[in-house]
């Protein structure tokens, strides 16, 4: 358990990190998740040199590949504790949320 929390918490200060130096990042969840992995695979350059097929066997077969869902996890708890981190779109979204939240339950 210790060790999962290790990585959630190694993600979290990278991806804090990513938020201050690429203010895009803050809105796009693609964009992130695609740096991220492009460092776990080890670098634009390696990328380059694999193609899809093969990124897609080592995403389902890699555990040291972050799960997509991890790294947005990680994005929204860092811009909960670091409001300055927040995107343009961050107001915007709480504005629909509650829209959304009403109509969620007629589906």
């Amino acid at each position: 358990m210790a060790q999962a929390f290790s990585k959630i918490k190694d993600l979290a200060d990278k991806i804090e990190l990513l938020l201050e130096k690429y203010p895009t990042y803050r809105d796009n969840d693609k964009k992130l998740v695609c740096h991220i992995w492009m460092e776990q695979l080890g670098g634009l350059d390696e990328m380059k040199q694999i193609s899809l097929y093969d990124f897609l066997k080592t995403w389902v077969n890699n555990k040291n590949l972050a799960n997509p869902d991890n790294i947005c996890r990680a994005r929204r708890k860092v811009q909960e504790i670091k409001p300055h981190l927040r995107g343009a779109q961050y107001k915007h979204r709480r504005v629909e949320e509650a829209d959304v939240r009403s109509k969620i339950n007629t589906i």
